[in-house]
């Protein structure tokens, strides 16, 4: 295979932080951290793929096709971003202004009484 000196150190530091991680996760937390960090790892691995490629493809070049899937998928995390700011903003806000709300009339209850 013809990978780039990057994508092979990104993939050595990527399995060293690995092992010190399982190491680290398994005396903390026992075998159900390893267990969950060893799920998170399998998830994770079309994606550390993907991060090499991509790393590789930087240094190469020719990924026109690559940098178009890179475009779509950062502008749509971008956007997925700004909707659940601005659906946490109205949400805060919402529960906010009840709780002001119920503070007043619990003040007017406890005036009348």
């Amino acid at each position: 295979m013809n990978i780039s000196t990057q994508a092979y150190v990104y993939g050595a530091v990527f399995i060293l932080t690995t092992i010190i991680n399982f190491i680290s996760v398994g005396v903390l937390f026992g075998g159900y951290g390893f267990l969950v960090l060893l799920l998170w790892y399998l998830g994770a691995i079309p994606f550390t793929l993907l991060t090499i490629y991509n790393i590789d493809c930087l240094t190469n070049g020719n990924c026109n096709i690559w940098a178009w899937i890179n475009s779509i998928l950062l502008s749509i995390s971008s956007i997925t971003f700004t909707i659940i700011v601005i659906i946490a903003g109205t949400i805060t806000d919402n529960v906010s202004n009840l709780i002001k709300n119920n503070t007043k009339e619990e003040k007017k209850e406890n005036f009348i009484y």
